[in-house]
């Protein structure tokens, strides 16, 4: 099975709560160079393919890469083998080279929210868009 744009897949991980409480979740790497909105597409119908033609509920998360700049292109394959050097099982994945950014304080006190009422605000935000016809009502976290 492909799905165009995709160009691999990786963190697949596949949590199994007992029968009929299942779900998935991986990272898909694609072209940075593809629109956000069509990589966005893409992962959308590989979402609902898995919900509706497998019964299994999968979260996917845009891994962008950088396919066009021969510099990065050459760092990965350094780092490649490298890695294949001390193990050759090894891979690595989702290097990505950017240029340093001061970081913000307005986003260290945002993310440094703790407590009862960030925690409720976040989980308010945490609603499905689309619910799995397979998927059963998730435990309550305790």
């Amino acid at each position: 099975m492909s799905y165009p744009g995709v160009l691999d897949t990786h963190d697949l991980m596949v949590h199994d709560y007992g029968p009929g409480r299942r779900f998935a979740s991986a990272h898909v790497e694609m072209p940075a160079e593809i629109s956000p909105l069509k990589s966005h597409e893409v992962l959308d119908s590989i979402e609902h393919y898995f919900c509706d033609e497998e019964g299994l509920p999968l979260v996917l998360h845009y891994d962008p890469v950088v396919t066009f700049d021969p510099k990065d292109r050459d760092l990965h394959h350094w780092m490649s083998e490298q890695v294949k050097s001390i193990d050759p099982r090894l891979t690595i994945h989702d290097v990505r080279v950017t240029q340093e950014v001061a970081p913000s304080t307005s986003r260290s006190t945002a993310c440094g929210r703790t407590g009862s009422r960030s925690r409720r605000r976040a989980e308010r935000r945490m609603v499905p868009a689309r619910s799995c016809t397979a998927a059963t009502p998730r435990p309550s976290a305790t």
